[in-house]
């Protein structure tokens, strides 16, 4: 198989040429990402997105699926979460 490497977050090397870390399948493939994340529940709906474009690595054997966010995204992400959690209900 042939190896894939790449830098994501903070420098967190994703890299498809080792083994699933569940199965220890062969079988994994890096690929691209695009997922919008949010806080759940419909009290959230509302609440803008945030995008991001991870590279995902994927077990094509059992479906673990395993990526790091950027920087920037994950302190979006937590402003978010604290700013929910002070809120009055």
């Amino acid at each position: 198989m042939e190896g894939y490497n790449s830098k994501s977050a903070a420098g967190l090397l994703v890299n498809a040429a080792l083994p699933c870390k569940v199965c220890g399948s062969e079988n994994v493939h890096k690929l691209r990402g695009e997922i919008a994340m949010r806080s759940p529940g419909l009290k959230n709906i509302d609440k803008p997105i945030v995008w991001v474009f991870p590279d995902i690595v994927v077990c094509m054997e059992c479906g673990i699926a395993e990526f790091a966010l950027p920087e920037a995204e994950l302190r979006m992400l937590a402003k978010r979460e604290v700013a929910a959690r002070t809120q009055p209900s």
